[in-house]
C-alpha cells in the first residue's frame, strides 16, 4: 500500500483508500476507487500467464497454451449460455510456479479463493463444475 493508504470497510466492503486533510484541517477518508459489481456472478478462473510462456519455451510451442485455454474455455461458457456469469481470464504469475504445470485460480463469491495447480488445461471446464 502506498503510504498513508488505508483500509476501511464501506457497507461491509473492504475498500481502499486514503486519509487526507480538508480545508480546516480535519482529517477525512479519502475513497479514489468507485465500488461495482463483478458481471462475473457465478464464478471467475484466472489461469496464470507465465506458468503457460514456461510451457511453451520448454515446449517450443508457436503459442501460450494459456491463450488457447482461455478460448476454448470461453467458447464453451458460451455454448452453455454461461459467458458473462461464468469468466476465465489471464492473470500475472500467482506466485506458485509449479514444474510443468498451470497455477490457476477459482473465485466463487461467498466462498475462499482457491488457487490449485493443473496437469493439463483440459482440466478448466471441471473447476465450473466444484
Amino acid at each position: 500500500m502506498t503510504e498513508g493508504a488505508t483500509l476501511a470497510q464501506v457497507s461491509g466492503h473492504l475498500v481502499f483508500g486514503h486519509h487526507d486533510h480538508d480545508l480546516f484541517g480535519r482529517r477525512s477518508f479519502v475513497f479514489p476507487m468507485e465500488l461495482v459489481e463483478a458481471p462475473w456472478t457465478k464464478g471467475l478462473i484466472g489461469i496464470c500467464r507465465k506458468c503457460g510462456e514456461k510451457i511453451q519455451e520448454a515446449d517450443a510451442l508457436p503459442e501460450n497454451p494459456c491463450v488457447q485455454a482461455k478460448a476454448q474455455a470461453k467458447k464453451m461458457l458460451q455454448e452453455k449460455g454461461e459467458w458473462g456469469a461464468k469468466r476465465v481470464i489471464l492473470t500475472d504469475c500467482l506466485d506458485i510456479c509449479p514444474e510443468g504445470k498451470v497455477s490457476v485460480m477459482r473465485v466463487v463469491p461467498g466462498q475462499a479463493v482457491q488457487v490449485s495447480t493443473i496437469d493439463s488445461l483440459d482440466l478448466l471446464g471441471d473447476l465450473f463444475q466444484q
